[in-house]
């Protein structure tokens, strides 16, 4: 997955739930990772769910959207996240300005 991401194209279509999180930072990484491949996503009642979190399943958790457009695009994104392709090894360098 080298693909140079696609900045401004915002993508059209209705906007459809790509994944559910009972945890708001999970849906934001996913996003985060999303945006990086490329596909513009959007993050729902996240601030419902940290306000009250005891309204989480009754909201059906934090969900991450994507026009229609990218839905596809989006999908073969989680599946790689999913998967693991984008997590650091454990001896990960971070260089030498962070230590």
């Amino acid at each position: 997955m080298s693909e140079t991401p696609i900045k401004g194209n915002l993508g059209h279509g209705k906007l459809l739930v790509l994944a559910r999180y009972f945890v708001p930072t999970d849906a934001h990484m996913m996003k985060a990772c999303l945006e990086s491949k490329g596909v513009s996503a959007v993050i729902a009642d996240a601030n419902m769910v940290q306000a009250n979190e005891f309204l989480t399943t009754a909201v059906g958790g934090v969900r991450v959207l994507v026009p229609e457009s990218h839905f596809e695009r989006a999908q073969q994104v989680l599946k790689a996240f999913e998967a693991g392709e984008y997590q650091l090894d454990d001896d990960f360098d971070v260089g030498p300005e962070a230590k």
